[in-house]
């Protein structure tokens, strides 16, 4: 009789050991956490489209460990080194080596860039091999396009005048983008012609911000609605793409930073110091509520930017949303779209808008672009923020076009201000109009 209850005790031991100690052994995404079990953010990339002489924002991938055995990477490597590259000491906590060692819970990041030799389309991988026995080797997939200018987008940004009558000093701020939304740099005075109404006028001077020096008042408008601060990766890298803007800022430059969600916060004024405007991006907003009243918070932006008196200015948006008042009876804005319009236009400030995800309303934030000189960008998700940030600060920075003339209005006359560009040597056009009063 003892021997079968020592039998019965062997076999109920060898039926739960395998279970305790952690839990099922394996690892992956579907393995138990006694074992290393690798996540990879993200898990595939699309560098999307770029032209010549533009290159997309570099990538960061992170590399964890959610397993409680330490994770033993053996190769991290790319399957086209040629048309993409690999730098194994970037991102905030670089891993160094091909063979990092992370314990439980640790991170470390690698930075891909995307730098094709030719105009073609790619399709390469991220490999990352190591000891999670449920995924051996990770699979990135990356893919990037590489491809001529075929078509632009010309835009009016902003329109000066010395309101010195008859015939004032016109100045128009213009951005040419591809069809990438990559700015087209160095283009030649040959390439533009003004109308004003049916009459054309002539450029009486052309250069570039750049080398023009001049100054810009911008303001970050960032979404801190429970759509985005409830994922950790889309708050970061909605955080990561602002500070990659504010950090190139010039000297004679300022930014303001507002975040909104139920109401919104002037997190911080406006200035040219850059470590201020890193700190305030990173800084927790506080409780402004989870909804998202957008339309507040970009009035606001526009009242504080129309007191600036730097040569140009501009305003940034981002949000995966909706003003909540439109359909989801949650506290929405006090001002309307139109009312944001309106003010926008009758300070002659341009609206860049973002929409991030698949859930934002295109038509308000695509109407505030169209109606105020700006442009109207699309993150699939939040990786490509970088990517977007880094187009605004090519344009805002440095490859904005300045454009004077001599008006022939006189006071109160409103007319359409017309400029029309033409690539040289292909067939690539683009126009864009503004209706301008330069003697009020």
């Amino acid at each position: 009789m003892k021997k079968f209850k020592f039998l019965g005790l062997w076999l109920l031991l060898a039926f739960i050991l395998p279970y305790t100690n952690g839990g099922c052994s394996g690892g992956g995404s579907g393995g138990g956490s006694s074992d290393p079990s690798i996540a990879v953010t993200p898990s595939a990339y699309d560098f999307a489209c770029i032209t010549p002489e533009n290159a997309a924002a570099p990538l960061i991938v992170e590399i964890s460990n959610n397993g409680t055995r330490n994770l033993a990477v053996s190769d991290i490597r790319l399957t086209d080194p040629d048309n993409f590259s690999l730098d194994l000491n970037s991102g905030s906590n670089p891993c160094t080596t091909i063979s990092p060692n992370l314990g439980e819970g640790e991170v470390c990041t690698v930075k891909v860039a995307f730098n094709p030799l030719s105009d073609a389309s790619y399709t390469a991988s991220l490999i990352i091999e190591s000891n999670d026995a449920e995924n051996p080797q990770f699979d990135l997939k990356l893919t990037g396009i590489s491809e001529p200018i075929t078509e632009i987008s010309v835009r009016i940004n902003q329109v000066d005048s010395n309101d010195v009558c008859p015939e004032p000093a016109i100045t128009a701020y213009v951005s040419v983008l591809d069809q990438c939304q990559y700015p087209v740099k160095s283009l030649p005075q040959g390439d533009f012609s003004i109308l004003e109404g049916v009459n054309n006028r002539n450029i009486t001077e052309f250069t570039f911000v750049s080398p023009g020096g001049y100054s810009l008042s911008v303001a970050l408008v960032l979404d801190y609605s429970g759509s985005i601060t409830n994922k950790r990766a889309d708050q970061g890298d909605m955080e990561a793409a602002a500070a990659l803007f504010v950090n190139q800022i010039g000297s004679s430059d300022e930014a303001e930073i507002i975040k909104f969600a139920t109401k919104f916060q002037v997190a911080q004024a406006f200035t040219s110091d850059s470590d201020a405007l890193n700190d305030t991006i990173f800084a927790d907003p506080g409780n402004i509520g989870g909804w998202t009243a957008l339309y507040d918070a970009i009035y606001k932006a526009i009242e504080d930017t129309a007191l600036r008196g730097k040569d140009r200015k501009a305003i940034i948006v981002l949000t995966d949303g909706r003003d909540v008042g439109d359909d989801k009876g949650g506290p929405g804005s006090v001002k309307t779209l139109a009312e944001v319009i309106q003010e926008a236009q009758n300070q002659s400030i341009p609206l860049f808008t973002i929409g991030v995800g698949d859930n934002y309303a295109k038509y308000p934030l695509e109407r505030m672009a169209d109606t105020t000189g700006g442009e109207f960008f699309i993150s699939p998700n939040s990786d490509y923020l970088n990517t977007i940030y880094q187009q605004l600060a090519a344009l805002l920075f440095e490859n904005q076009y300045i454009i004077k003339y001599d008006s022939s209005l006189m006071n109160g006359d409103k007319e359409v201000l017309g400029i029309n560009v033409s690539l040289q040597g292909t067939n690539v056009i683009g126009d864009n109009t503004k209706e301008i009063t330069p003697c009020p």
